[in-house]
């Protein structure tokens, strides 16, 4: 059987602990959608397909790199929808260019199909210092 949400989201835990900025190529389906409803000014509020959201997260990844080293799981609800999971957790890490250390807060609803991630909507704390 192929991974379902609560997989996809410890194989995104892990990469990111691992240095990966975003979940792998092979974790998202190819017509993927990825939502930040709450984006800072210059930063865009939905990406569609697998490549678009792949080139955006190099982009960012090189703009402000950073290593994270703790992913705090806050809380993890399934829905009615065995396909989703609504997850909140908290990330901590450090610039890499200056060592600037910051904690962020964030809610996520994951929505998978055939083991790829289909949908992705995040939310951040924007008020927490940003690394």
């Amino acid at each position: 059987m192929a991974d379902g949400p609560l997989e996809i989201f410890e194989q995104f835990r892990t990469g990111l602990l691992a240095g990966a900025f975003a979940p792998t190529g092979e974790l998202w389906a190819e017509d993927a959608v990825v939502e930040f409803p709450y984006a800072p000014d210059g930063r865009p509020q939905k990406l569609t397909g697998r490549d678009e959201l792949l080139a955006f997260a190099a982009t960012t990844e090189a703009e402000r790199p950073v290593r994270f080293d703790d992913f705090q799981v806050i809380a993890l609800r399934d829905t009615a929808d065995p396909r989703e999971l609504i997850a909140q957790y908290r990330l901590t890490g450090a610039a890499t260019a200056d060592g600037q250390r910051s904690t962020a807060v964030f809610v996520l609803k994951l929505r998978v199909r055939d083991g790829r991630i289909t949908h992705w909507r995040e939310y951040q704390d924007l008020i927490a210092p940003r690394i």
